[in-house]
């Protein structure tokens, strides 16, 4: 039986599930947005750290080098996280759709590589509409009949 689980849908979708804790670092090469669904990732880039868990999300610039722990939850159940990956070919026809009402806004000068994302409903909605996906990758894949 696995200790982890880590499920690809079209490069952008990434389910993760794990019964230990694994730690790793890499270069982010596409915007990308991490969900807890149980447990906690503490994430560190260039400029700072933040750690999120269950219900929390961050959004990491792509081109970073991060350094990522996965951690199980407080009663030692299984971690379950998410990660959507945002290619540039999208965020260009989004730019590209909404550039009249986005040349009013002001650009920030001190963008930080990882940024927590506040709890909002349709961001929890969001994430929610994958939890079937990812239980059941679980369900099949780390506890087997």
């Amino acid at each position: 039986m696995e200790d982890y689980k880590i499920v690809r849908h079209s490069d952008i979708v990434n389910l993760f599930i794990h019964r230990k804790e694994l730690c790793r670092s890499f270069t982010v090469e596409e915007h990308t947005v991490m969900h807890v669904h149980n447990g906690a990732i503490d994430i560190k880039g260039e400029n700072g750290s933040i750690t999120i868990t269950a219900g929390q999300s961050a959004f990491i610039r792509r081109n970073h080098r991060i350094s990522i722990s996965r951690h199980p939850g407080p009663d030692g159940s299984d971690h379950q996280s998410m990660a959507f990956n945002i290619p540039k070919k999208f965020l260009m026809r989004v730019y590209d759709s909404l550039k009249d009402e986005l040349a009013t806004y002001p650009v920030a000068d001190d963008v930080n590589d990882i940024t927590f994302l506040p709890q909002r409903p349709d961001l929890t909605s969001f994430f929610g509409s994958f939890l079937p996906s990812l239980c059941q990758y679980q369900i099949l894949n780390l506890h087997p009949a």
